[in-house]
């Protein structure tokens, strides 16, 4: 049975679902656990079991927890529940649960699929798994942008199908993994032909069959449910559902065994943002670009080209506050156009133009020289050395030309390459990764520092965090707005702190334009601001002006 607990301040708009806890004695023989869990004595199976003496919990039982049984000599009779239990159990007071990523982090984090929900006397009121926590989230439209092969497991264990289930179960139990492979040799290459999961060992202990006598052979699930690396996680999601399992075996074009992919495999894709529904803002960004490229490539004649080499360009610079010492540390290069017939024009407008046109690869270059050299030239007058972030383009990421670019910059202007940081986008990552992979390595072995900004409004995942080596995240203005008073927007923004911290991130908050916001921001271990409270992008000369001055 599955219940709802309905909290009003769920950015999804959904309830958490529970499914109605057993309850087992510890004291019980393990024949007892092994009925309720393969459903002999309910109308289902269960998943899970949460174990008590007396009216206490003292652990919960697991199909993993069963499997662990191959390696011990012990009967199934003579074993008692409390013997494999495991304990003590992670649990979530309902008041704490605020919302699904809260219940999924700490899933995450403890790398477990059940979690005890209690109330406030620590009773064991339901259980909610990553199962039904993907069931609650509407993710298939964004599903759709990722693939398979980004999140399935590579590392796949198999077995022949001649191999004792007895064999097979403690390979399990050892590796701690959820299924085997059963797989046959095709040539050059291993062809899977059916799966052993955890709940089939349990099932055929529950019946009492002779493991080390049958072959996995024998019992595997045939035929295979199967995907393609390339093929979408949306596909991936409803094959899950609609053949209510939690893994499916990935294959190539010939059906070779490619990898593997889990319930766990497909929730790395569930971060903290895309749970709070940002997938609204995502689009409204994409519907602004559209509109701007429709409305730019008709009607207006603009000469990149040209202006860039008529010195058209000029380079704002937006001060960053530490707001421990009170002084500002680095400044962030904004490019604006002066253009004769229009006036200044919007950034808004003529940075879609130059992505979409390659053009955004020479205007980098050239903003990365003029303000390095204007760094330096600081520099060379005394003022204190500011780093300087400079946003890189996807395009320029991806050019073989960038690092040899960023080495000449260095030489040429002679800017210690620790006052330079480089600005990325969370879509700039997902294009070809391992390429991506292999620029960061090449820019920080320069001593050049990377900063991932506007995180969060983007189709980066925390997977992304973990792999690539940043220095630097910047939580976006969205999230910055009126956040003493937005609930929503404070528990996104603290989990974005907590998480920076726990990845030895620093944190700049862009978009600062109150003093609450501010205070709020340092409350939560922010100290880094960059925003209108503290001031607009300036020209140079103003900018020179503002040092000169700060603190008024």
């Amino acid at each position: 049975m599955t219940f709802f607990w309905q909290n009003d301040d769920l950015a999804t708009g959904q309830g958490i679902s529970f499914e109605q806890p057993i309850f087992l004695d510890g004291q019980m023989p393990l024949t007892e656990a092994i009925a309720l869990m393969t459903g002999q004595e309910k109308d289902s199976p269960q998943s899970c079991l949460i174990i008590t003496e007396g009216e206490q919990m003292v652990g919960i039982l697991t199909e993993r927890d069963l499997v662990r049984l191959s390696l011990s000599p012990k009967a199934l009779h003579q074993t008692l529940v409390r013997e494999i239990m495991t304990s003590p159990v992670v649990t979530i007071e309902q008041k704490n649960l605020i919302d699904v990523f809260s219940a999924y982090n700490l899933m995450r984090r403890h790398q477990i699929r059940h979690l005890p929900v209690v109330d406030e006397q620590q009773r064991v009121i339901g259980v909610t798994t990553l199962s039904l926590l993907r069931q609650a989230l509407h993710l298939g439209y964004f599903l759709r942008f990722r693939e398979v092969r980004e999140v399935m497991s590579s590392q796949v264990i198999s077995a022949p199908p001649e191999t004792s289930v007895l064999e097979v179960a403690q390979l399990m139990a050892r590796r701690r993994i959820s299924c085997i492979v059963v797989a046959i040799e095709a040539g050059y290459f291993i062809k899977p032909i059916g799966i052993v999961t955890e709940r089939d060992i349990v099932k055929l202990q529950g019946s009492g069959a002779d493991l080390e006598a049958l072959g996995v052979g024998e019992v595997m699930s045939a035929p295979l449910i199967q995907l393609h690396p390339a093929d979408s996680l949306a596909i991936a999601q409803e094959k899950l559902q609609r053949h209510r399992v939690r893994r499916i075996v990935v294959t190539g074009k010939d059906g070779e065994l490619r990898g593997i992919l889990t319930e766990s495999n497909l929730s790395q894709i569930l971060d903290p943002l895309e749970l709070f529904g940002m997938l609204e803002i995502l689009q409204h960004r994409v519907k602004q670009l559209s509109e701007d490229r429709d409305r730019l490539l008709p009607h207006k004649n603009l000469h990149l080209q040209q202006a860039l080499k008529n010195g058209e360009f000029l380079l704002y610079y937006q001060p960053q506050l530490d707001i421990e010492s009170q002084r500002i540390i680095g400044a962030e290069v904004l490019v604006r156009w002066q253009s004769p017939e229009q006036g200044l024009v919007s950034p808004g407008e003529f940075i879609p133009l130059a992505e979409m046109t390659g053009f955004i690869v020479p205007l980098g270059e050239w903003i990365l020289k003029a303000a390095c050299t204007q760094a330096v030239q600081w520099q060379q007058r005394g003022l204190t050395p500011l780093q300087i972030s400079v946003n890189l383009s996807s395009k320029q990421l991806q050019s073989p030309q960038l690092v040899p670019c960023l080495k000449a910059i260095l030489a040429e202007t002679g800017l210690e390459a620790r006052w330079l940081k480089l600005e990325l986008t969370e879509s700039a990552l997902v294009e070809n990764v391992d390429f991506t992979m292999a620029q960061f390595r090449l820019i920080k072995e320069l001593g050049v520092a990377i900063a991932i900004d506007d995180f969060g409004t983007g189709y980066a995942s925390l997977g992304y965090l973990q792999h690539f080596p940043f220095d630097i995240l910047k939580i976006d203005r969205c999230f910055v707005e009126n956040i003493h008073q937005n609930p929503k927007n404070a528990a996104i923004t603290k989990a974005l702190i907590n998480m920076a911290q726990q990845l030895n991130f620093s944190v700049v908050a862009e978009g600062v334009e109150t003093a609450e916001e501010m205070e709020f921001l340092r409350q939560h271990h922010c100290y880094t601001f960059q925003g209108f409270f503290i001031s607009r992008p300036l020209p140079t000369a103003a900018f020179e002006t503002f040092l000169a001055n700060y603190p008024a």
